[in-house]
Order: C-alpha cells, then sequence, then structure tokens
C-alpha cells in the first residue's frame, strides 16, 4: 500500500499540508477494499501517515522501494499489536478463497524488493510456500497468516528448497 504512493515528482519530497492529504488519500484509497468501516479506516491511515512522517521527514522518496516496504511491515505490525485486543478493527484474520490474484498477490509480495540473481530461488521458495499453505486451507486462506503457520512453513520450505536443515 505504502509503496502505491510514492510520488514520482521529487517536489513533493517534504511533508506539506498537500502532500500530507496526497499520501493520506492514496493509503484510504488503497485500504478502503478491505476495510469498510470509515471510522476504523480513518484511524489507520491517520496512524500510518502519523509515523511515515516520523520515520521519514523527507518524504516517501527519501529511501528505496526496499526500505519503503520493510518500513511498511514494520508500521503494519505495530499497529496491529497496539489494536490486537479484539476491538474489531478490521485486522482480524479472515478466510479468503484461492484464486489466481490472491496466488499473484501472494507471489508478488513475497518477491518484492528481491535482487535480480535471488528471484530463483525466492520462486522456488515462494511456489513451496503457495503449495503448503493450499494443503493446509484447501479452500480458503487465512489472511493474514496465523504467525505460527507461517514460520512453520517457511521453515519446512527453507529446508525442502535449499536443503538447508537450520532455522
Amino acid at each position: 500500500m505504502i509503496l502505491s504512493c510514492r510520488s514520482q515528482n521529487h517536489a513533493d519530497s517534504v511533508w506539506t499540508d498537500a502532500y500530507q492529504q496526497k499520501i493520506y488519500q492514496q493509503l484510504d484509497d488503497a485500504i478502503k477494499s478491505r476495510l469498510q468501516d470509515q471510522q476504523k479506516r480513518k484511524q489507520l491511515v491517520s496512524y500510518i501517515v502519523t509515523r511515515l512522517k516520523a520515520e521519514l521527514p523527507d518524504g516517501l522518496n527519501s529511501v528505496s522501494a526496499d526500505s519503503l516496504h520493510r518500513l511498511s511491515v514494520k508500521i503494519g505490525k505495530e499497529y496491529g499489536y497496539a489494536h490486537a485486543d479484539g476491538n474489531g478493527d478490521g485486522l482480524t484474520p479472515t478466510a479468503r478463497p484461492w484464486t489466481a490474484e490472491l496466488e499473484q498477490t501472494l507471489r508478488e509480495t513475497f518477491l518484492r524488493g528481491m535482487k535480480k540473481e535471488d528471484l530463483e530461488m525466492g520462486n522456488k521458495l515462494c511456489d513451496c510456500l503457495i503449495n503448503k499453505l493450499k494443503k493446509l486451507y484447501p479452500d480458503s486462506v487465512m489472511m493474514p497468516f496465523p504467525h505460527d503457520v507461517a514460520l512453520k512453513v517457511a521453515s519446512e520450505c527453507k529446508k525442502e528448497v535449499t536443503g538447508d536443515s537450520k532455522n
């Protein structure tokens, strides 16, 4: 989501009101399909923008796409942990049916930021992850994945694909 907000115009690299509103609107549009409740979405987007301003005082263009992706994961985890008290914030795991689009999204997310020379191994690991998740969840998959399941599947795939017996 956050990666889609990177402006191509380097003049927008400071947190002016217009720049902040633009980022807010792009995030809101990106989240709208997953979080229908306007109030909860507003809280989430406001939190993300506040954290982005604190972490990136020179704007989203001041870091690489890979760094921005890592930051977005960090911010997402922080928000999730801060709101994990069952208050219905819209981030609770939900079953999503397997579709080609879902598989492609998982693949893109997994491979994002990977170096070109690592893509072959990344694709093998990704194929393994998707196949194992399909065995665990044949009709639909829990999104986000339960942490223990994600660790178990990733560890198994690493062993199978790389031959590495270490975790």
